[in-house]
């Protein structure tokens, strides 16, 4: 008889520390799922190393301080009432704000009939229009929205040097959407400066 109660004893250990350890597996996969949904990175206004420009750095978890993904290379002076550094700030702060799951994309716009760079939850026609609370950044009026958001994707990949350019006059019509998580993941990281 002992043996029995053993055995049924082991069993049932075995079924319980079975159905605990998948039980936290998925409440672990469930979390993991979780945190990349909510903010698997943030966004802060550093002066880059390479150039000495205030940026708009894309930091992953865990990268805190040390590395980060340039976004935007703050060098205009077009807005005369914002400093590049003022301009870096405000928009890292919007960025941040709209979080992970309103910024999943960038695209172009028009508001207050100055062209713009807006957030964009998805590519659905639901988000044709920009509106204030998904504004990242004001254009130049001179400038063509499509070409900085391709820009935009080359200098967060690192295939382009300097700061966005904006040279080409404004094209009407055309939506360009930016894929903001994977242009994070696959960015090339490189040392911040310090933090402004």
């Amino acid at each position: 008889m002992p043996k029995v109660k053993l055995l049924k004893l082991t069993i049932f250990s075995f079924a319980l520390i079975s159905f605990f350890g998948s039980a936290f597996s998925t409440a672990s996969a469930q979390s993991k799922i979780k945190e990349n949904e909510s903010g698997s990175h943030s966004f802060a206004c550093y002066r880059n190393p390479k150039t000495g420009l205030p940026t708009t750095f894309a930091i992953r978890n865990g990268d805190e301080g040390r590395v980060g993904v340039p976004v935007i290379q703050w060098k205009s002076t077009y807005f005369g009432e914002y400093s590049p550094e003022s301009r870096c700030k405000i928009v890292s702060e919007r960025m941040q704000n709209l979080g992970t799951t309103r910024l999943s994309y960038i695209t172009n716009s028009w508001l207050n009939g100055q062209p713009v760079i807006c957030a964009a939850a998805d590519m659905s026609s639901s988000e044709k229009r920009c509106i204030n609370s998904r504004l990242i950044f004001t254009l130049e009026s001179n400038d063509d929205a499509n070409k900085v958001l391709k820009d935009f994707e080359n200098v967060m990949a690192g295939n382009a040097k300097g700061a966005i350019t904006r040279t080409v006059p404004p094209t009407v019509g055309g939506k360009f959407y930016v894929n903001m998580a994977r242009l994070v993941r696959d960015g090339k990281r490189v040392t911040l400066g310090d933090r402004l």
